[in-house]
């Protein structure tokens, strides 16, 4: 007979489910899936109390992010920026962050011609990005001037300006769907014709069309299912 005894297991779980009376072995079996289902319980729901309260952070983080206020925005006679040939011109250009006050770039002059291809070479943290960054005006610089085909980057609309500007980073992100539905991000409603011609620019078309599904291939979870080099292609489209 059994006099009194815990179930295995409860020293780790917050309660301890004690029997005072004899059981056979068919009851001691039943007894021990209640009492884990009631701790299963328990546990789900302070696990889905945890997550709600995680959830609500980050709903609140982005709404403050919503709401910060705008440090770039148009200048009052800003114009469309219009066709654009692609001279990028540095005059002077120096800039540093608003947090500490360390200048990244100082008085950088550099020219690139339309259709020219240059690299930035450097260690991690001198500037590179930086640089890239301040044309598409993520950030304006401290001094100097930025120009596009002559055009100040200040005086022409931020629309305009981001419009024409391709911007694919060394960690490029794909939406789990179609090459096609991928593609199709940069330009909802884009007809399939659209989609190809991109492609095409992009160098991406002849290697979507050996895709077992071509265009309807499905790329995994962050373009899981395609190469490094095949998924900034597709970007770029």
């Amino acid at each position: 007979d059994i006099e009194e005894m815990s179930l295995p297991g409860s020293e780790a779980m917050t309660t301890e489910a004690k029997f005072t009376k004899p059981m056979s072995a068919a009851d001691y079996a039943k007894a021990v899936v209640k009492n884990a289902k009631q701790q299963g319980a328990t546990y789900l729901a302070d696990t889905a109390k945890d997550a709600a309260g995680s959830g609500m952070s980050g709903v609140e983080r982005f709404f403050q992010v919503m709401d910060a206020p705008i440090e770039i925005s148009d200048a009052p006679d800003a114009k469309d920026i219009g066709i654009v040939k692609g001279d990028v011109t540095f005059d002077h250009v120096s800039f540093k962050y608003n947090d500490d006050g360390t200048e990244v770039l100082s008085d950088i002059d550099l020219d690139v011609k339309a259709g020219e291809n240059i690299a930035l070479v450097g260690p991690s943290g001198g500037g590179k990005t930086t640089l890239c960054n301040l044309i598409p005006r993520f950030y304006d610089t401290t001094a100097g001037t930025i120009r596009i085909d002559g055009k100040d980057i200040r005086t022409v609309t931020l629309k305009s300006l981001r419009d024409r500007i391709g911007f694919v980073q060394q960690d490029v992100y794909l939406f789990s769907g179609s090459v096609f539905e991928n593609i199709q991000y940069g330009k909802p409603g884009a007809s399939k014709e659209e989609v190809i011609a991109a492609s095409k620019m992009a160098g991406a078309h002849e290697f979507i069309e050996g895709l077992s599904n071509g265009y309807d291939t499905y790329v995994g979870e962050r373009g899981v299912k395609l190469s490094g080099g095949q998924k900034q292609r597709l970007s770029i489209a």
